[in-house]
């Protein structure tokens, strides 16, 4: 919840959409919107489907047989975890060869070669 209220992340936002199993807890459903609901600081309008699970597989499952179901998308930031790519995958995703170079590393437990800060 942290992430959430960061100001930057905040400034547009008017909905806040509930999805996926945690969603259907009331404990959860009665955290997010004491904390982000339209009597908080941040005055946002909770919306949780009548069943969120199924949110998250038909949007997976329009996703997956229908190329054009996502016309467009542009973010301004990412948030995430950065992740060691095998030397082969990641110029297989065409990560630069310089930041390639930069940051790879030998795994000394699998032993092979990674490539640091890949998304």
């Amino acid at each position: 919840m942290e992430l959430l209220k960061e100001p930057l992340m905040m400034r547009h936002c008017k909905y806040l959409c509930l999805v996926g199993g945690l969603s259907s807890s009331p404990y959860f459903q009665h955290r997010m919107k004491t904390e982000f609901g339209t009597r908080s600081r941040f005055r946002l309008s909770l919306i949780t489907p009548q069943r969120p699970i199924l949110s998250v597989v038909e949007g997976a499952a329009y996703f997956a047989i229908t190329p054009t179901f996502i016309k467009a998308r542009k973010l301004r930031y990412t948030y995430g975890q950065y992740v060691g790519w095998t030397e082969s995958d990641a110029r297989k995703q065409n990560v630069p060869e310089a930041h390639i170079q930069k940051y790879k590393y030998y795994d000394e437990y699998d032993k092979t070669w990674l490539v640091d800060y890949c998304f």
